[in-house]
């Protein structure tokens, strides 16, 4: 399966495949194929996200700064992200392993034009689906796996997750390493943007 690729017929089993050996090959662990709850084929956007609920933020943070060329990661905290994230404010997802659809970009400024300049708050009035960060990490993963290249190096990512203070939480390529930052949610750049999402239903 090539990386991003645009498609005429979505191949789940070729993308499920790819999700599979990254699992396999980065953590060991076995993706089970069944049980996972997908968002309606018909609506793919060209990549996905296979979320595995047992891996953290914090061990995909661990496994991208090891591949990076001078071991660099940069963070706004020490502490654990995952214990920062306030989950009551995220879009609600499956308990178990899910996928997301999203765009095949490799920048998040190549994505459509209804996203440009657009800020947390202007998002949420907008009522469209957008990553969040443990989805962004793990994207961000398995893209570096994947290809040996890292996303956004022009551009950030922010996502769908706020933290103490209601900080938005997002991504990119700094300086030779992944940068986890985070803005105010009235915060809009022209090379920052949302990636946006087919989220799966909820309940599982």
């Amino acid at each position: 399966m090539k990386v991003f690729p645009l498609f005429n017929r979505f191949d789940l089993e070729a993308f499920l495949g790819s999700w599979a050996k990254f699992y396999r090959d980065v953590y060991g662990f076995d993706l089970n194929g069944r049980g996972i709850a997908l968002p309606p084929i018909e609506k793919a956007m060209g990549a996905g996200v296979v979320m595995a609920r047992s891996i953290t933020i914090e061990q995909d943070l661990v496994e991208i700064k090891k591949r990076t060329k001078k071991n660099l990661l940069y963070r706004y905290t020490d502490s654990k992200i995952d214990e920062l994230i306030q989950k009551d404010k995220e879009a609600a997802r499956p308990t178990g392993p899910y996928v997301v659809w999203t765009t095949p970009a490799i920048e998040a400024i190549n994505q459509g034009p209804h996203l440009a300049g657009k800020s947390y708050n202007d998002i949420q009035k907008m009522n469209v689906s957008v990553m969040n960060f443990a989805e962004y990490t793990r994207l961000f993963l398995w893209h570096l796996v994947a290809t040996g290249e890292p996303l956004d190096r022009e551009s950030w990512t922010l996502t769908g997750s706020l933290v103490a203070g209601d900080g938005v939480l997002g991504g990119g390529w700094f300086g030779g390493g992944f940068g986890a930052v985070w803005c105010g949610r009235g915060g809009a750049r022209v090379y920052v943007r949302f990636r946006q999402v087919v989220p799966s239903p909820p309940l599982s």
